[in-house]
């Protein structure tokens, strides 16, 4: 079987293309960092290769502050990319092939109007404006990917915890379009609290997105967006608490040092790998199922 090939898409002001290459590597993808005028010429620019967009078999849209964010969050990038690449992307999307927008890159696609991409349009219909706490915020949220979402990122996934990091993350739309991606099974991801269910809580929903939305994917389930980054959870040690975490799961830890019962009320057990990979896993692995 040929190697899974993923684009990682990158402008001016991505920080976060060596991070998303690493997750796809880590999830059995051979993956290419690729400057969106690099694919418009076809061509290398240091060592004359071709390169072709077709022939990659997912994309992905990683973090960072393109163009400076300046006039509005993934705009200017979004336009960039409808004009030197608008065709070959909605053919790209079109076919089926994985497609991912992470932080910048789901503001990207949402200004695009690849997501939601409701009826078979691709238009503007929602987007991710300024965190109702009127300021950037960085942490880690907790989060549930809802029963039966069409998602294929997000397969055999319920719940697990991702940093963010953004100023401007809050989803909005009409009511009427927020409905349908939730009777539609188009929504990802939402935050949630203790109890496991999607809340509108400040700092558990760190922008005030509406249904608590963090994630969203197109109809087929094939293009997912998200606030969160998958990538920077790859290891069980980047999680704030694996100190804790592996301190719980050691049972030889005395009783009398370590209140398990309690702590482990609070704490997530220490898993075998960063939360984060299974999104990126999910989708090499429906890329060979192709």
């Amino acid at each position: 079987m040929r190697e899974i090939r993923t684009c990682i898409l990158k402008s001016r002001g991505t920080n976060c293309d060596k991070e998303t290459r690493y997750a796809f590597e880590q999830a059995g993808s051979d993956a290419d960092i690729v400057s969106l005028f690099t694919l418009f010429a076809k061509k290398d620019p240091l060592n004359g290769k071709e390169v072709l967009f077709e022939h990659y078999d997912q994309l992905a849209i990683p973090g960072g502050f393109s163009a400076g964010d300046y006039i509005k969050s993934g705009v200017i990038f979004a336009s960039d990319i409808k004009h030197f690449l608008g065709e070959q992307l909605e053919k790209f999307v079109a076919e089926g092939k994985p497609v991912i927008g992470i932080c910048n890159g789901f503001q990207v696609l949402t200004e695009y109007g690849i997501l939601p991409e409701t009826k078979g349009r691709i238009e503007r219909s929602a987007a991710l404006t300024y965190n109702e706490c009127g300021r950037f915020r960085c942490g880690w949220v907790k989060l549930r990917v809802p029963t039966n979402s069409k998602c294929l990122w997000t397969r055999n996934m319920k719940e697990l915890e991702l940093p963010i990091a953004h100023g401007e993350g809050k989803f909005v739309t009409t009511e009427e379009l927020a409905n349908q991606l939730l009777n539609h099974e188009m929504v990802a991801l939402q935050y949630i609290d203790s109890s496991g269910k999607p809340t509108n809580a400040f700092p558990l929903n760190p922008n005030g997105s509406m249904y608590a939305i963090a994630g969203v994917c197109n109809e087929k389930g094939n293009v997912f967006g998200l606030m969160p980054h998958p990538e920077r959870y790859l290891v069980p040690e980047r999680h704030p608490l694996w100190t804790l975490q592996r301190i719980i799961k050691n049972e030889y830890s005395s009783r009398n040092i370590v209140d398990h019962e309690r702590l482990s009320k609070k704490v997530a057990p220490l898993p075998e790998e960063g939360l984060g990979l299974q999104i990126f896993r999910n989708a090499v692995e429906y890329s060979k199922e192709r």
